[in-house]
């Protein structure tokens, strides 16, 4: 069985108290691990933390447990919750392809079955 974590992320602390931005990021990457047989091992989140730096505890929590603890999989609900800046976006792919930890979008996944 393949394995995983997941990682969640809002912008601002009223996106995500209104919207329940978080539970439903968090709700749709269980579902999706569970459709799969993926073995989610925990969700790593970032509240109110802008997309367009690096600089948030819960992604870099997530990393460093990566080197410690491989998994195959980080799951996202969409792309744009790991980085909204591209040049990070594929750094972290990259980083995390060294380790044999791949990205799944969530969003992006059920597009492409769509089509």
């Amino acid at each position: 069985m393949k394995n995983a974590y997941g990682y969640t992320r809002t912008a601002t602390a009223k996106q995500t108290k209104e919207s329940n931005a978080i539970e439903w990021q968090s709700r749709a990457i269980r579902k999706y691990c569970k459709k799969n047989k993926i073995q989610l091992f925990g969700i790593f989140a970032d509240i109110a933390k802008s997309g367009l730096n690096l600089n948030r505890p819960g992604i870099k929590k997530m990393l460093r447990q990566i080197t410690k603890k491989p998994v195959d999989f980080v799951v996202i609900s969409d792309s744009d919750r790991l980085s909204r800046n591209k040049t990070d976006y594929y750094h972290i792919k990259k980083d995390l392809a060294q380790n044999k930890t791949y990205v799944l979008s969530v969003a992006e996944n059920i597009k492409k079955r769509d089509i």
